[in-house]
């Protein structure tokens, strides 16, 4: 299937400067949290990843050809008053996350 691009994705490619980003959906019984450090809110697959600063961090994965759960860390502020009260109120242990 053929692609075109239009001419500033074109520029913006040859620039070859790309800041990765992440994109966090952590699942609740009260609804999924979308997050992103990206400077700005970023839409993907119809949800809105939310730039507010409330994504501080995520830790490296440990890849290893063994079939095992690894862990991992993911610093979220709690300024939100929303993020706060789901963290007081839900089981945040064994919760769905999921990263791109």
């Amino acid at each position: 299937m053929a692609r075109t691009l239009t001419a500033g994705m074109v520029a913006a490619a040859q620039l070859r400067v790309f800041t990765p980003v992440h994109l966090v959906e952590i699942q609740f019984d009260s609804g999924t949290i979308y997050l992103t450090d990206c400077y700005k809110d970023i839409i993907y697959a119809g949800n809105t990843y939310q730039s507010n600063g409330n994504l501080i961090s995520v830790s490296d994965v440990d890849e290893t050809l063994a079939h095992r759960i690894s862990s991992m860390q993911i610093g979220i502020s709690g300024v939100n008053q929303a993020n706060i009260s789901t963290a007081l109120t839900e089981s945040f242990i064994n919760r769905d996350v999921i990263i791109y």
